[in-house]
Parts: structure tokens; C-alpha cells; sequence
């Protein structure tokens, strides 16, 4: 589908982009190895620590096991979540298998650490304000509760943050490929909830 090749474009030219900027901006070690602990710190907590099951007020878990798995949402939901599950259990041939949902929401949810972290340093240039906003998600209650549901705003925020984060960097490089990255990302985003359509605005 074209929604999933889209998102393996989005992985491939954000890891570019990220390799890209390492070698020209060189950052401190120190800093790198802080995120990355924070990162990984986050993905431990939200695979452990946050409740993999359903969280959606009032959801009919049933037919949400289908729709997600089999791609199915309807018009009222987007096609982003359902593509992202589809595409991870097909990786990790588990199709069909529920906790599949539960475990990708939980890594993208940790993914959105690093994003909330670049984000800032795109706008501050401040390695110790990217990173204290990093620790601050990283353990944040409401994140850590809803990271491992079957809840879509959890690839919403990721992708909300990872567009802003690549809109902030093409306002300094003016590199085309920044903001079609970011305009990427961002699609993805709104294709995710219906209310993530305001977020452009």
C-alpha cells in the first residue's frame, strides 16, 4: 500500500537526515549518549511499565482487533495506525496477533522522546534544554500510561512532533528535503485522527 511505503520512505530519509545533521553539526558526546540513554530508558518503561491493553473510552474492543489488524477503520479513524500495525506484524510475522497493536505503540511512543528533543534543539540550540525535555516525556504519567494502548494519538504525537521537529530544521537549513520530510511526517500525522487535521493549524 502506498500509506506503508510512505512510512518506510519517512524511516529511511529521517534516519538520512539525522546521519546528515550528526556530521555537521557534531555534537557533544556527552549530550548524544544522554538522549540515547533516555531514549532507551523510555522504551524500557512504556514495553514494562505501561498497561499494554485497551484504554479508548467506550470502545468495542472486538471489532478494533479487526479494524486495526485487517485495515478496516472506517472514515472515521485514519489509515496511519492500522498501516503501521499491518506493517509490523507482517516484519515480524505475527499477523493477526493483538499484542502486536500494544507492543509498536509502546516503541513509538518511546520514539517520540528523541523527537520532543530535537524539536527543541532545532528551535533553541540548547543541548541541556533538548535533553531535560526528553527526561521530562520520558517519565511523564499521562505518556507512560497511554504509550502501550491500542490508542492512536500515541502514533499521532509521535508523528506531530517528529513534522515540527523537521519544519523547525528546514527554518534554519532551508533544505527542500527538510520540509518535504517534515510535509511527510506530517500527512502521516493527520492521517492518524481525525482532530490531528487542526494540528497544522
Amino acid at each position: 500500500r502506498i500509506l506503508a511505503v510512505s512510512l518506510l520512505l519517512l524511516a529511511a530519509w529521517s534516519g538520512f537526515i539525522l546521519y546528515r545533521e550528526t556530521k555537521r553539526r557534531r555534537p557533544p558526546p556527552a549530550a548524544v549518549a544522554a538522549l540515547v540513554a533516555i531514549s532507551l530508558a523510555g522504551l524500557i518503561l512504556r514495553l514494562s511499565l505501561s498497561p499494554h491493553t485497551f484504554l479508548h473510552e467506550y470502545y468495542h474492543i472486538a471489532e478494533a482487533l479487526y479494524a486495526y489488524l485487517a485495515g478496516d477503520t472506517g472514515p472515521v479513524y485514519g489509515d496511519t495506525g492500522p498501516a503501521i500495525f499491518q506493517l509490523a506484524a507482517a516484519l515480524l510475522d505475527r499477523r493477526g496477533d493483538p499484542q502486536i497493536i500494544f507492543a509498536t505503540n509502546a516503541v513509538i511512543a518511546s520514539l517520540a522522546i528523541p523527537a520532543i528533543a530535537l524539536f527543541d534543539l532545532a528551535v533553541t540550540g540548547s543541548w541541556p534544554r533538548a535533553i531535560c525535555a526528553a527526561a521530562l516525556l520520558c517519565v511523564l504519567p499521562q505518556h507512560l500510561r497511554f504509550s502501550a494502548s491500542e490508542v492512536l494519538f500515541v502514533p499521532a504525537v509521535t508523528l506531530a512532533l517528529w513534522s515540527a521537529a523537521l519544519a523547525a530544521l528546514y527554518l534554519e537549513t532551508r533544505r527542500t528535503a527538510d520540509a518535504l520530510c517534515a510535509a511527510l511526517a506530517l500527512s502521516a500525522a493527520v492521517q492518524t485522527r481525525p482532530e490531528m487535521l487542526l494540528f497544522p493549524v
